[in-house]
């Protein structure tokens, strides 16, 4: 496919762009209920470290969508959202030095760094169609998505093997700080690489009157196919995030996985939805979306009924089966 000097470089860009955040995430993300472990949570805690993170995206995504979609340049709201985020991760490398109170600033800073996080998602999708047209989407983002999953497959591995080394409870914390301060050095590589992208983005601002968005929300109130909609996403998601810190305590706890066995848990899948991805598409394509979720929704109830069986056996069978 011959593309011009202008996609070229945008293809460039965006796609070290991908790939510096999916490298943060992997670095920062991945292990953070062993940090909060080590830094004294209790289960409860654990529960809260997973619940107050998707408050705050939950609070901030509505209006950062709405104060993003007034920008007319949308790269300032994704800069600035990641400048923030640097800030948290920076702070949060220091949070052992606290002692006595490091978890609940753990837990206080790790939660509201999900808000320019949730912003970054959002601004990023904005910015990225008003820079690049539609027709050349699809092209930039394919090789986007490929090396940010070799990136998710690599990074994983190799933190989990790097925590694994270390012996004692300190010299892992000490990991786990390097990962925050990485990825906060990280992220300023990745404003610089977005200060580079030249263009002319879409300057057109879409206004709405409050009129109209009161409208809007009175008549989705009466759309029983919306709330029938709305109700069932609600009650998955609760149901999906109350396995999150049963499964770490599972893992953690009973079936005595390290950092390094949970790397490659996380490898493993990540493979397989690489494998299967084709397989949904053309199923999806042939039956529509429906099919595929009734199957995609099996598959998470199965996974309860995993960890009931592995937890049950012996250690070194319950490993592999799980």
């Amino acid at each position: 496919m011959n593309i011009s000097k202008k996609q070229s470089k945008l293809l460039l860009l965006f796609t070290l762009e991908g790939m510096l955040i999916t490298l943060v995430n992997n670095l920062v993300g991945n292990n953070n209920n062993f940090f909060a472990t080590r830094l004294g949570a209790n289960e409860f805690q654990l529960s809260l470290l997973t619940t107050l993170p998707q408050v705050v995206g939950l609070l901030v995504l509505i209006p950062g969508g709405i104060l993003t979609d007034r920008m007319k340049n949308k790269r300032n709201m994704v800069m600035l959202s990641l400048l923030t985020l640097t800030m948290f991760y920076t702070l949060i490398g220091f949070v052992p030095m606290l002692h006595t109170n490091r978890f609940t600033a753990f837990l206080i800073l790790i939660a509201a760094s999900v808000g320019p996080m949730t912003i970054y998602n959002v601004s990023w999708q904005a910015y990225f169609s008003d820079m690049v047209s539609e027709k050349e989407q699809n092209h930039i983002m394919t090789y986007r998505t490929a090396l940010t999953f070799v990136i998710g497959i690599i990074i994983p591995l190799v933190s989990g093997y790097l925590l694994a080394l270390a012996n004692t409870t300190d010299s892992k914390i000490r990991v786990h700080q390097s990962y925050f301060w990485i990825g906060a050095v990280l992220l300023m590589l990745q404003i610089l690489i977005l200060s580079q992208m030249k263009g002319s983005p879409n300057t057109s601002v879409a206004r709405r009157e409050k009129g109209q968005l009161k409208g809007v929300f009175f008549e989705l109130l009466h759309n029983k196919k919306f709330l029938g909609y709305v109700g069932v996403a609600l009650f998955f998601y609760a149901t999906w995030h109350l396995d999150w810190t049963l499964y770490f305590i599972g893992e953690a706890n009973y079936l005595k996985l390290d950092e390094a066995w949970i790397s490659y848990v996380n490898i493993g899948s990540t493979v397989m939805q690489f494998l299967t991805i084709g397989f949904w598409s053309r199923m999806n394509y042939k039956y529509g979306v429906r099919f595929g979720i009734i199957f995609g929704n099996l598959g998470l109830a199965l996974c309860p009924a995993c960890m009931i069986v592995a937890t049950s056996l012996p250690l070194p069978l319950g490993n592999m089966y799980f």
